[in-house]
């Protein structure tokens, strides 16, 4: 499935990327850096919630990765908030 980054720091999605690939069942294919995208393959993904949870926990998993590395000018052009609210709650609420 296709994950589109709020990011365009290769950076940041180089470890969203790794730290996603710790989750069991899931890999990252492909990481474009063109468009910011990373391809992940998961296994059995109805039970993990299907793919709009995936997309979602990615997503909260560079949010907070660039609320401990980024600055506030780099979380305010990706669009991530200075509070605890993750992305996902954000794309939960949106739903």
């Amino acid at each position: 499935m296709r994950v589109k980054l709020n990011s365009d720091s290769d950076l940041y999605m180089t470890i969203t990327a790794e730290l996603s690939c710790l989750v069991p069942g899931s890999l990252v294919i492909e990481a474009h850096q063109v468009t910011n995208t990373l391809y992940v393959h998961v296994l059995d993904l109805e039970l993990y919630g299907g793919v709009e949870k995936v997309r979602a926990d990615v997503l909260a998993l560079e949010a907070r990765v660039m609320r401990a590395m980024a600055s506030k000018e780099e979380l305010k052009r990706a669009g991530v908030s200075l509070t605890k609210k993750t992305t996902a709650e954000r794309a939960e609420a949106a739903l």
